[in-house]
C-alpha cells in the first residue's frame, strides 16, 4: 500500500508531504517578508541517481505569479498592467 504524510507549520500551511511511501519528500518554504512574495518547494528523492529538483515562484503583492524556476532554469516571468492583464508572454 502507497501512502502519503502530511506536516504543517505554525500558521497552517503545508510544509512537508512524504509519497511514496517515504521515497520522495517534497517541502515548502515561504518568504512573505517582502515583495516578492516567494515560495520555494524542494522535491528530493531518496535516491542517489536522483538529484533534487528546487522550484522557486515568485508573486506580486496581488498574489500574481511573476517569476517561476527550477533548478536554475527560468520557466516563465510576466508583468501585468493596470488592470491586472499580463503584458509580457510567458516563456
Amino acid at each position: 500500500m502507497v501512502y502519503d504524510t502530511y506536516v504543517y507549520d505554525s500558521r497552517g500551511r503545508i510544509a512537508v508531504v512524504g509519497s511514496l511511501n517515504g521515497r520522495q519528500n517534497t517541502s515548502y518554504q515561504y518568504d512573505f517578508s517582502h515583495i516578492p512574495n516567494k515560495i520555494t518547494t524542494t522535491r528530493s528523492y531518496n535516491d542517489i541517481l536522483i538529484p533534487d529538483h528546487v522550484f522557486v515562484e515568485q508573486f506580486d503583492g496581488f498574489g500574481k505569479s511573476i517569476f517561476k524556476k527550477r533548478n536554475a532554469i527560468r520557466l516563465s516571468e510576466a508583468k501585468y498592467d493596470g488592470m491586472f492583464r499580463p503584458i509580457t508572454p510567458s516563456i
